[in-house]
Parts: structure tokens; C-alpha cells; sequence
């Protein structure tokens, strides 16, 4: 499996970054519900950059965007 795909529920590209998110809904002991996000950059390759045209660069896929959440993680992969 491609790299940033792999538990990725959006997505998208930066100039540097090819970013997944992971998103979650959580619901607390207290029944508040709030969403969570867990997104890996990928720096960008040539490698990276052909298989992200191969799935989202076509014409049935609109280009994507990130997808807010309440709390964020980053890692920076390499």
C-alpha cells in the first residue's frame, strides 16, 4: 500500500507535503463529542507525487483540502 494512504481517511497536498489524515469522532465520559485528527506530512517526491496523480488527479475526484477538527497531531515523515 502506498505509504500515505495507509489509515488515511482525506488526503491532500502542500507545495512540500503530501498530508493524511486520520479522523476520529470521540465521544468523553461526559458525552461531548468532538473530532480528532492525526496528519502525517509526507515530504514530496517524484515517487510520492506520480502515485498521488494516479488517485486524486483525475477527473472524477475533485481536489481535496483539509479537514478541520478540534484537536490536531502532526508528524513529519519523511
Amino acid at each position: 500500500m502506498i505509504d500515505f494512504m495507509k489509515n488515511a481517511s482525506n488526503v491532500y497536498s502542500t507545495a512540500k507535503y503530501i498530508v493524511s489524515q486520520n479522523i476520529r469522532i470521540v465521544v468523553d465520559k461526559n458525552n461531548i463529542h468532538y473530532s480528532t485528527t492525526l496528519d502525517r506530512f509526507y515530504k514530496r517526491t517524484k515517487q510520492r507525487d506520480k502515485e498521488y496523480c494516479k488517485y486524486f488527479l483525475t477527473d472524477n475526484v475533485v481536489s481535496g483540502g483539509r479537514i478541520s477538527c478540534d484537536i490536531t497531531k502532526r508528524i513529519y515523515m519523511e
